[in-house]
């Protein structure tokens, strides 16, 4: 997928040109760049492809008549992110749980912490209706089946990683955060397990592999390469999420939704400029 290409290595590309071209130091021009790249790597290409295909932004769940309901769904599932910021906060100021609250956090951080979470969330949700249309004649299954199905393979990788990480420098987020997500995939999985909410395995693993090539970068240690593989997992299962709740109300509202409470009130960082 063109897209999805773009996302993983046109952020490993402009990395390595940012950080022999002092862009980001340019007043205005850097603070302007940490906002809209984020949003150029994610959204940009499935905008144009849309736009070249003659869709509407209403076939991917933007704007429909149920977007206001995605986005309250949405909210709900977010609940357990919301939380742990809030728990790491109260624990350790020090330690960045509220981004949006944090005293360091300056409003272009903030706000390239949005574009990024948002970019993605918009990839997910493409990325969700390219998988369901590129593979029709899948085989069919519950949606609470499929979350079961791929958010185990993730939670196994996000425990092994969490415990490699606690051994060599125990931390609040590496043990607070992996509990979020799960609770997040857990309501998603309580209110989609229902058996006339269908899908296919495909456009599940679609979302699930976006969120975790978010946090993808080249790694050159044991602990870094780790690290990475804690993030991805957890990324992945907000992925997941998204695609799932996509696929139960064919609404790109709930994504908005899990993307600004990820961005401001959850630690979890995606990918870097």
């Amino acid at each position: 997928m063109l897209s999805g290409g773009v996302f993983v290595l046109g952020g490993v590309i402009l990395g390595t040109i940012l950080r022999y071209v002092p862009l980001m130091r340019v007043p205005i021009l850097g603070p302007a760049l940490l906002i809209a790249l984020p949003l150029i790597l994610t959204i940009l290409v499935p905008l144009l492809l849309i736009r070249y295909r003659r869709e509407s932004l209403s076939d991917y769940g933007f704007g429909s008549g149920v977007f206001g309901a995605g986005i309250v769904r949405g909210l709900i599932v977010s609940l357990p992110l919301a939380a742990v910021g809030a728990i790491v906060h109260l624990l350790n100021p020090d330690v960045v749980g509220l981004p949006v609250l944090a005293a360091t956090a300056s409003p272009v951080a903030v706000a390239a912490r949005v574009a990024a979470w948002i970019g993605f969330a918009g990839l997910a949700v493409y990325a969700t209706v390219k998988a369901r249309d590129a593979f029709p004649a899948s085989p069919g299954r519950a949606l609470g089946e499929g979350i079961w199905e791929i958010g185990r393979i993730l939670a196994i990788v996000a425990a092994v990683a969490t415990a490699l990480l606690l051994i060599r420098s125990p931390s609040l987020v590496q043990i607070l955060f992996p509990l979020g997500v799960a609770g997040v995939v857990a309501l998603t999985f309580q209110s989609l397990r229902g058996p006339r909410s269908t899908t296919t395995r495909a456009t599940l693993v679609a979302p699930t592999v976006i969120g975790g090539l978010a946090s993808f970068a080249l790694a050159f240690d044991a602990v870094q390469l780790v690290a990475l593989t804690w993030a991805g997992a957890l990324s992945a299962g907000i992925g997941l999420v998204i695609g799932s709740l996509h696929e139960s109300r064919r609404s790109a509202g709930a994504a908005m939704a899990i993307a600004l409470v990820a961005s401001l009130l959850s630690p979890l960082e995606l990918f870097r400029i």
